[in-house]
């Protein structure tokens, strides 16, 4: 995908107006319910309209839906993003033995940068599996560094990104609060990253 799609560049006067033609249309409204060969027009991060054979504004990015269901983003509740890299090792291992690989042998490697290339691979994987909402416990953080280059790679995806953070070895409440910690980033709630 291109950075015009992620954008929803389509050439247009609204460059984040599309339409969804000819979708099965699973709304979770019970007024609404499920349809079938139905429009959705998107206008901007909203659902300006549902019916068949919608008329749209010049300019209007189609998609062609059919024989697709459309529906509302899911949500994924936990996800270590950062650790994308890994996916396939140890699928048949107890919790014990993930602990014992990445804790204790291997975890010690990664590095910001890896960091940000796992999560930002996991998020444009959520995106593309209709996960909209995702919270990445991020439980690998050595330093801030690790911490600014998680956010930053959820920051350069388009999508609902919560991130719980945690460190490597040890519980935010330990080092999350230090005066090394607390300068640049604050130490309160109400100052913690958002994505």
């Amino acid at each position: 995908m291109t950075d015009s799609e992620f954008s929803g560049d389509n050439g247009g006067t609204d460059a984040r107006t599309l339409v969804f033609r000819h979708a099965t249309v699973v709304s979770v409204d019970p007024a609404v319910g499920t349809v079938r060969d139905t429009d959705v027009l998107v206008v901007g991060d909203s659902i300006a309209a549902i019916g068949v054979g919608l008329a749209v504004p010049e300019g209007t990015r189609e998609i062609d839906a059919s024989g697709g269901i459309l529906m509302p983003g899911m949500i994924d509740t936990h996800r270590h993003m950062y650790q994308t890299a890994l996916r396939g090792f140890g699928a048949d291992w107890t919790l014990t033995d993930y602990f014992y690989f990445y804790y204790i042998n291997h975890g010690h490697h990664f590095r910001p940068q890896d960091v940000y290339a796992g999560n930002l691979l996991a998020a444009v994987e959520s995106l593309d599996s209709g996960v909209t909402t995702t919270l990445d416990w991020s439980h690998g953080l050595r330093t801030v560094e690790y911490g600014e280059a998680a956010v930053a790679a959820l920051q350069a995806v388009p999508g609902r990104f919560v991130f719980a953070y945690g460190n490597f070895s040890g519980s935010p409440a330990d080092w999350a609060t230090t005066p090394s910690f607390a300068p640049s980033h604050g130490s309160e709630p109400s100052s913690r990253p958002t994505c």
